[in-house]
């Protein structure tokens, strides 16, 4: 796929960072046993860091059930001729993308447990919120960054899972972008979340 970069403030001088760079210095360098988690409160950063493991509100990694739904469906169907037909060019195509999957793991998996939280899809922007504090002040912030806090203050002790479907259900209220969580090996969504 294409690389996300990320423009930090010295860009002009010192150039953007790649999603692949991120990966090689925060992932890879990570020996066992060590926690790392991340918050990327930016556009387009669902694959910020290059985790293989992305995971659906319903505590699945999403897509890794595709092949086994559609044997199901190819067991218990009747199908006619262009059905089944069309669904072997869908079989062949989700054959494709496991395969791809298995590579990307074995390319970007890691010993230790990197866990993201992102602000939107690779194709979708992160909008920024007006913020009221005690007092009356008002501050701007990432809209992820303030559900996320939001849901850390309020709730400190929710699953990953819960944590991901309570972020998304705060934003969806007034932001059409959608957070992400991923991860550099396969989690327990049901673990309680901390850093």
């Amino acid at each position: 796929g294409k690389d996300n970069c990320l423009f930090p403030l010295d860009y002009v001088e010192k150039g953007v960072i790649i999603d692949d760079e991120l990966h090689n210095l925060l992932v890879k360098t990570l020996p066992p046993g060590v926690r790392l988690t991340v918050l990327f409160d930016c556009c387009h950063s669902g694959s910020a860091m290059d985790l293989p493991y992305i995971y659906a509100s319903t505590g699945y990694i999403r897509g890794s059930s595709a092949l086994a739904n559609l044997g199901h469906e190819l067991v218990e169907g009747d199908f006619d001729e262009d059905t089944l037909k069309e669904l072997k060019e869908k079989w062949k195509q989700l054959q494709a993308e496991e395969k791809e999957f298995a590579r990307q793991v074995s390319l970007k998996a890691a010993d230790a447990d990197v866990i993201m939280f992102s602000g939107c899809k690779d194709d979708q922007t992160s909008a920024d919120v007006k913020v009221t504090r005690s007092g009356g002040k008002s501050e701007s912030n990432g809209a992820m960054t303030y559900a996320f806090t939001k849901c850390v203050r309020e709730n400190p002790t929710q699953s990953y899972q819960q944590m991901l479907v309570n972020i998304r259900e705060l934003l969806r209220e007034k932001y059409k972008q959608k957070p992400q969580l991923s991860s550099s090996r396969p989690m327990n969504m049901a673990e309680l979340f901390h850093m």
